[in-house]
């Protein structure tokens, strides 16, 4: 699942990339897209570290396993993802609790 939530959370970004002009050697728009976000991932992974980068500490969907954006969407009761209920605050366990994480991290 979370591969598949993170998948569809990218979709949306990639279809705001120029990508019109397809390449010789790709057969669409979407794999050139795909193409490039492996290129920029490249990119990412050889690059410094960032402590201003932190995960959102918002409510998590029990569905897609996203975290809600603080102040976005879990006001709503919605997920923006994947469009499930999400637990009220009193009712969601921590995204960073480690008993959670060995169950949900599946790759």
């Amino acid at each position: 699942r979370p591969l598949m939530t993170q998948a569809a959370m990218l979709m949306p970004l990639m279809a705001r990339w120029h990508c019109a002009d397809v390449e010789a050697g790709t057969c669409c728009a979407y794999h050139l897209a795909a193409r490039r976000l492996t290129k920029l991932a490249k990119l990412l992974v050889v690059g410094p570290c960032t402590q201003e980068f932190k995960p959102s500490l918002g409510v998590q969907c029990p569905q897609c396993l996203a975290l809600a954006k603080p102040g976005g969407s879990s006001r709503s009761g919605i997920c923006d993802v994947c469009g499930h209920n999400l637990p009220g605050p009193s009712q969601a366990p921590s995204p960073c609790d480690p008993s959670l994480l060995e169950s949900k991290v599946r790759l």
